[in-house]
């Protein structure tokens, strides 16, 4: 499930995803994110991520294909996680925006990964 967070404004699009994150999900983010690099010609990202199942391959699928056409107006991506897995895949592949400045934040280091995903680099 997707959730938009309330700090998202301007250049920022702040989210949390809990459970499974399925093509939907995938879908109405890459809406949303589209409408921000039309508005301001980049976007930066905090993504939490909650109790996360893993994905579908139609989340997987948009998700490529957004990095494929906007992957240079992604500046930075916060991703706030728990599970090792998580921080494997952000750290390792960078699954997540993969062009962008990508770093992992615990859960009791959210307010640390807000400041720096608002930082100017």
């Amino acid at each position: 499930m997707l959730e938009i967070l309330e700090e998202t404004a301007g250049d920022l699009v702040a989210f949390r995803i809990k459970g499974r994150y399925l093509q939907e999900d995938a879908h109405k983010l890459v809406e949303i994110l589209d409408a921000r690099i039309e508005h301001s010609g980049h976007v930066r990202c905090l993504a939490e991520l909650q109790d996360m199942h893993g994905v579908d391959f139609g989340s997987v699928r948009e998700e490529l294909g957004f990095d494929l056409k906007h992957g240079n107006q992604i500046e930075r991506c916060a991703v706030v996680g728990n599970a090792p897995w998580e921080r494997w895949l952000v750290t390792t592949f960078g699954l997540i925006f993969r062009k962008a400045e990508t770093r992992f934040f615990l859960p009791d280091q959210r307010d640390a990964a807000l400041a720096w995903v608002r930082e100017t680099a």
